[in-house]
């Protein structure tokens, strides 16, 4: 099993690092080239070359294919490349630009929101980020992080994915993409969090409980006044 996760996982790296250059390949071997079609093919590139940085260039190189038990990274790697395939050949294919700018300017929002969210999430996390869960690092000193988003939801970081996953093809005016993400992507996401929560008991038990019990997992509750503690620990 561990070795059919792992060779899955290597079809997901190698579809990630195909993505950035996708949308100049498509473009270029359209027969009718639209107006603006290079800018929105380097505006799509600058969009899966940050999310290349993000989530592979800062796993150390050789936990990438390293995958033990943590299915849920494949899963979500191979619905998230799908969707931005997707979006990219729905919107050169169709080759009809910007129809809708209202939702491409409420798509950006929130593609601006869900940037902000992943990085202050990363920020807090600092070292103990993984992309696979089973090789966060881990030490005697490890603390549960309540500060800054997970002091107001337990699971920042796929809350802001799901959100680029709405954002993107909203920009794009991707509207089959988007189903498709909100079909494919958004529940291997809540799975991915439910197979974190079971390893955080785990690891934590009675403190993860609490914490459950105080932060909601994906909306956040203002009313609870946004509470948190210590800022040191091992979960995403």
């Amino acid at each position: 099993m561990q070795k059919f996760l792992s060779l899955l996982m290597l079809i997901v790296l190698l579809l990630v690092f195909l993505l950035p250059p996708a949308p100049f390949a498509i473009y270029y071997f359209l027969h009718d080239p639209f107006a603006g079609g290079w800018l929105f093919a380097g505006v799509l590139c600058a969009i899966f070359t940050e999310k290349l940085y993000a989530m592979i260039f800062r796993m150390p190189r050789g936990n990438l294919l390293s995958v033990k038990k943590d299915w849920t990274a494949v899963a979500v790697g191979l619905t998230y490349t799908g969707t931005m395939y997707f979006i990219t050949a729905e919107f050169f294919l169709s080759q009809q630009g910007i129809a809708h700018f209202a939702a491409t300017i409420f798509g950006l929002l929130i593609y601006l929101a869900a940037l902000g969210l992943r990085y202050w999430s990363f920020m807090h996390l600092g070292r103990h980020w993984a992309v696979q869960l089973d090789q966060a690092k881990e030490s005697e000193e490890s603390q549960l992080i309540r500060g800054g988003p997970y002091g107001v939801i337990r699971h920042p970081l796929y809350t802001g994915a799901c959100l680029e996953c709405l954002a993107i093809p909203l920009i794009f005016n991707t509207y089959w993409a988007l189903l498709f993400g909100l079909a494919a992507f958004v529940p291997m996401e809540v799975a991915r969090a439910r197979f974190e929560e079971n390893y955080l008991r785990l690891g934590f038990g009675d403190e993860y409980e609490k914490y459950a019990a105080e932060v909601p997992g994906f909306i956040p509750r203002p009313w609870l006044g946004g509470k948190s503690k210590e800022k040191k620990a091992t979960n995403e």
